[in-house]
């Protein structure tokens, strides 16, 4: 996918954007694209409200080109409502953007519940060496502001920052917890 025209982009294996609930579901496929715009990317969706019981496997790579933000995950590129029993797993995660990242193995920006739920044998990695400012990188969310239970990740977590006045958050679970 490569968008010029509009100002936000939702994508996803399932859905782009939700408002109601997804359950029982499968995305199995590879997601590349590249916005100028603020981006939600995720293997199963982009922008999402309740997810229970569904998996992702497969590769997000996303590179936003200006100085706007991105939101990768590999369940959900941003989450408003709760995640229960939903699994990333074999699949990797490569976020870029001019602006700030938020990439994370279920969610890049959590602003529900995540639990029950797991990401595994995945890289998570961001470049900010050429562009910038800010990146948020965790194995289950990458900003988290919420409650995490029972939940695990078994993920290869990389993030490069190069040059002047960048900040990089990294962690296991969440790159920053504000819960």
């Amino acid at each position: 996918v490569t968008n010029k025209y509009s100002k936000a982009l939702y994508v996803g294996g399932v859905a782009g954007y939700t408002t109601g609930m997804v359950s029982m579901s499968k995305a199995d496929g590879n997601i590349t694209c590249t916005n100028e715009y603020t981006t939600y990317a995720g293997g199963l969706v982009g922008r999402s409200m309740k997810v229970l019981n569904s998996y992702s496997v497969g590769d997000v790579s996303v590179n936003v080109t200006k100085g706007y933000v991105l939101y990768i995950g590999g369940i959900a590129g941003e989450q408003n409502d709760r995640i229960t029993e939903c699994y990333y797993s074999f699949g990797d995660l490569f976020g870029q953007s001019a602006g700030t990242v938020y990439s994370g193995g279920i969610s890049g920006f959590a602003k529900a519940k995540i639990d029950n739920s797991y990401s595994s044998y995945s890289y998570i990695v961001t470049d900010m060496s050429k562009s910038g400012s800010e990146a948020y990188l965790g194995g289950i969310t990458g900003y988290n502001n919420v409650e995490l239970y029972n939940v695990y990740s078994m993920n290869f977590i990389d993030g490069k920052a190069d040059g002047e006045n960048k900040t990089l958050y990294i962690g296991g679970l969440a790159g920053y917890n504000n819960k």
